[in-house]
């Protein structure tokens, strides 16, 4: 669920156990669902064993992906 901004981040809450790259997993999963994009697409560039994580989506559209995400959030 995305929790709103901290700072310059998104906060995505997962609630998946953090082992064996289970969340990061769900947060791509997450991610995908959210915007439609293909999960190919989405990449941890960094932060894999880390609660702060740098993602990166690739949208062929170029349509918004924060908005996307945080729609219907009331954020």
């Amino acid at each position: 669920m995305v929790e709103g901004f901290f700072g310059n981040r998104i906060k995505i809450r997962i609630a998946c156990t953090p082992e064996k790259g289970k969340a990061n997993k769900a947060l791509v999963d997450f991610i995908a669902s959210k915007t439609g994009i293909p999960k190919t697409f989405i990449k941890i560039l960094s932060g894999h064993k880390s609660i702060y994580k740098t993602v990166s989506v690739k949208d062929l559209e170029g349509r918004n992906i924060i908005g996307l995400l945080t729609e219907g959030n009331g954020r």
